[in-house]
């Protein structure tokens, strides 16, 4: 199978240099593909026998070269009615992160894909795609400051390089210069985020990219953690928050658990379901203060069983909230 795809991936990049009209020679092809003399003269042969492709070659002199004698596309093995709706759910998938670093390169390859693709399977895949949809909550547009931070960052992880960055912190309303070890880009939530060490706090933490004010890359370089161990810190997480790992335990109604039962609310979690329909929720996470929230938007039909410093978070914060009602003013209609 891996012999097939270099064999496929070779056609193609033989199909690019010929179709771009910059008349390439056997020697530029077997450059471009890394290949022997007779692997591309077969390929060529593959090309014009199976493929049909119209290619000739001029021995004339300053247009010597490989080119086609009319308009070609070059159709390879046909997609599936799965495949093709595959294709577009992903270019829908880079529109909802609006101006991601990651929409050019991913309406890219469609394009390539579209190029070589027959036009009745283009027209195939707009006809099924306009029957399925990604509802997603839209990320705010980011600025080419932050996609140019975007690709600082990933050039320093590939690297193994420090940055230095002036970050700014919203719940103190202040900037910091720091130097980080940078170790990992995710999305969360419509924004994207770096994760890594601060060496200005002595500890790992995570930096959203529209709240990079300037970024340097440094010479210096680190020892990054294995990728195992980053993705199992990501996680642990019930959301973008870094603190230490807590096991809560969550008991739900007979209204609620029918939601809870039916979704993967964490990779830890574990319900066990009571005769009357009701169950408790049980998962190991960091970023209390996020679950939470999250129980308090269930109302009367979550309860926190433990820990005891959950409990009573979610006990104060409904004191609180009781309090704040008493106090508004009641509207007269």
């Amino acid at each position: 199978m891996a012999n097939h795809r270099t064999e496929i991936s070779r056609l193609l990049k033989i199909h690019y240099a010929i179709a771009s009209g910059e008349r390439p020679t056997v020697a530029d092809l077997v450059d471009r593909c890394g290949v022997g003399l007779r692997s591309i003269k077969r390929d060529i042969a593959v090309l014009k026998e199976e493929f049909h492709a119209p290619i000739a070659v001029s021995r004339t002199k300053g247009e010597e070269g490989y080119f086609y004698e009319r308009p070609f596309r070059l159709a390879p093995e046909p997609f599936s009615d799965q495949e093709l709706l595959a294709l577009s759910m992903a270019l829908q998938i880079a529109e909802t992160f609006y101006n991601s670093p990651f929409v050019p390169a991913i309406k890219g390859a469609l394009e390539k894909l579209r190029h070589v693709q027959i036009d009745a399977g283009c027209q195939a895949t707009n006809e099924i795609a306009g029957h399925v949809s990604l509802l997603a909550e839209p990320a705010p547009p980011e600025s080419i400051k932050d996609t140019i931070h975007f690709n600082d960052l990933l050039k320093a992880i590939e690297q193994r390089q420090q940055v230095r960055m002036k970050y700014y912190t919203m719940s103190r309303d202040e900037e910091t210069e720091r130097v980080i070890d940078p170790y990992h880009l995710y999305h969360y939530d419509g924004l994207w985020y770096v994760y890594g060490h601060c060496h200005f706090r002595s500890e790992n933490r995570d930096f959203a990219i529209n709240r990079i004010r300037a970024l340097t890359l440094l010479p210096t370089t680190f020892t990054p953690p294995s990728q195992e161990d980053i993705r199992r810190q990501l996680g642990l997480r019930f959301a973008n928050i870094t603190d230490e790992p807590v096991t809560v335990a969550i008991w739900f109604d007979k209204e609620a658990a029918r939601r809870i039962r039916e979704r993967v609310w964490h990779s830890s979690q574990q319900i066990d379901v009571a005769d009357d329909g009701s169950c408790v929720l049980t998962m190991t996470v960091t970023g209390l203060d996020t679950v939470t929230r999250w129980v308090l938007s269930f109302g009367q039909h979550a309860l926190p069983r433990a820990p005891k410093r959950f409990v009573n978070k979610v006990q104060k914060a409904v004191k609180a909230m009781a309090v704040a009602h008493e106090l508004f003013p009641t509207i007269e209609k």
